[in-house]
């Protein structure tokens, strides 16, 4: 008993999402490991919330990560698992 344009699935806007971010930094990943603080620099969004994107792609297997990185240390570093 579906409704006729109405999606089941929501997903938050791709701009400035968090689906976004997670997909910038895998981006950014992919040209090598980096630290917490690089990847929040270059994305334009602060550490903690590359920590939590760093969280869930580690989650998912895409990533391996620091415990410092996964804490938001700027320092902390991570990489594209291979």
């Amino acid at each position: 008993n579906r409704i006729p344009g109405l999606n089941p699935r929501r997903h938050t806007p791709f701009p400035g999402s968090f689906r976004q971010l997670r997909g910038r930094v895998l981006d950014l990943l992919r040209e090598g490991p980096a630290t917490v603080g690089r990847l929040s620099t270059a994305a334009g969004r602060p550490p903690g919330r590359v920590a939590e994107a760093l969280v869930m792609l580690q989650k998912d297997g895409l990533v391996r990560a620091s415990p410092g990185a996964l804490s938001g240390n700027l320092r902390g570093r991570a990489a594209l698992c291979e």
